[in-house]
């Protein structure tokens, strides 16, 4: 799965170097002058250098909260008895491990320094705020969505257009005195990568060089028949098909269209569809119990009679 977390070490090299010697604009290059991979990854693991030194404590103790931020997102979906099921298959059963839906492939993913780990991790955490407490936590809820974009920008789509439509329709007043400076700052984070780029390469590069090649109109024409065959002909393309069903979450549906759309032109590593997958099991998941519930209803009028 390539190396890139040496990559990355050699990265956090070069900014605590650049710290030492109170290099500022050393720093804030990052070790690229455009970015190529992921940009967050190599500042968060910087302060786990400067808390933990040469090991990577900080990392994992941040990801000893993974389980709980599972349970809250699983409760909050599922209910307690079921999301305490799913909490315990995710940390001792893990039977959607090859999903992305296991504490192992978390910790493993770590331990090789990529970024997915966090980045999901803080993308969980703001979609359990975003589905149900979306206006009480729109600050932090907004945070853990640029920090989960600033680590694996392949989100963005999916955060922008589901935080754009639910801000509209639950009208919040991103304006107020009380958003707004928070927003701005917030923002920020999202545009860093892009003003990084701008100043330091001249390019005009969203996030990365790497997202910017995969997504290109050249490398799209590119593609043969059987690129498009082999994607059509696969479980992913069968999961789009949860949009059809009616009565369920439309974020959700939201969520499983735009990654869809956003990894489609990469290659099949399985660690850039967890949350696609994570999505498809919840849709799938509330489908079933919608049928259950039916079934059950239709049987106790029936018997009633």
């Amino acid at each position: 799965e390539g190396g890139d977390g040496l990559t990355y070490i050699n990265f956090v090299n070069v900014l605590y170097k650049n710290f030492l010697n109170n290099n500022i604009m050393g720093f804030l290059r990052g070790g690229e002058s455009e970015f190529y991979f992921t940009p967050g990854l190599r500042y968060l693991l910087f302060i786990n250098q400067i808390v933990s030194g040469d090991t990577y404590y900080l990392y994992f103790f941040v990801l000893f909260f993974l389980p709980k931020v599972i349970n809250n997102f699983t409760t909050t979906q599922f209910g307690k008895r079921n999301g305490y099921i799913l909490t315990l298959s995710f940390l001792l059963l893990p039977f959607l491990h090859h999903l992305g839906f296991s504490y192992y492939q978390y910790i493993r993913h770590a331990y090789r320094l990529y970024p997915e780990a966090l980045g999901y991790m803080f993308f969980i955490m703001a979609l359990t705020l975003f589905l149900s407490e979306f206006k009480q936590k729109y600050l932090t809820m907004n945070f853990l969505f640029a920090l989960s974009v600033f680590l694996r920008p392949n989100l963005i789509l999916t955060v922008f257009v589901i935080v754009l439509l639910k801000t509209y329709k639950s009208k919040v007043n991103i304006f107020s005195f009380n958003n707004f400076p928070i927003l701005i700052l917030i923002s920020l984070i999202y545009f860093f990568p892009l003003m990084h780029n701008l100043f330091f390469a001249g390019e005009f590069t969203l996030f990365t060089r790497y997202g910017s090649n995969i997504l290109s109109v050249d490398n799209i024409l590119s593609k043969n028949s059987d690129f498009y065959i082999n994607k059509i002909i696969s479980l992913n393309f069968i999961l789009l098909f949860l949009i059809f069903i009616p009565k369920q979450n439309n974020y959700l549906k939201i969520i499983l269209i735009t990654q869809y759309i956003t990894i489609f032109w990469f290659d099949d590593n399985s660690r850039y569809y967890w949350i696609y997958w994570l999505v498809s099991i919840n849709l799938i998941y509330k489908f079933i119990e919608s049928v259950y519930y039916k079934k059950w209803k239709f049987q106790k009028i029936y018997t009633s009679k």
